[in-house]
């Protein structure tokens, strides 16, 4: 049961912080999100479990820092990401 709020936390915290900037900057619909944002989000998980699997290969330590570390840091990236792609989006730069 720790493990399935483990991995829920650490899923809100890689995808939440896109979620926010197309429903509230963007005024995209839940399901012009799903759409928008698909392909990045299984790219995030995807980079995500690389960058643990290789932190933990490299026996850094404080496995649970660096998880989270690489989660939030993922997370504002893609929100970044929106956030720009928006922002030319409403300017019409290509």
């Amino acid at each position: 049961m720790f493990a399935v709020i483990l991995i829920t936390f650490l899923l809100a915290a890689l995808w939440l912080p896109s979620a926010v900037v197309l429903v509230f900057v963007g005024r995209v619909s839940l399901a012009g999100m799903l759409r928008k944002a698909w392909r990045v989000w299984a790219g995030q998980v995807a980079l995500a479990a690389t960058l643990i699997y290789l932190a933990d290969t490299l026996s850094l330590a404080n496995p649970a820092g660096y998880t989270a570390a690489i989660c939030f840091g993922l997370g504002g990236g893609a929100a970044g990401y929106f956030w720009l792609a928006l922002r030319h989006q409403r300017a019409g730069v290509n």
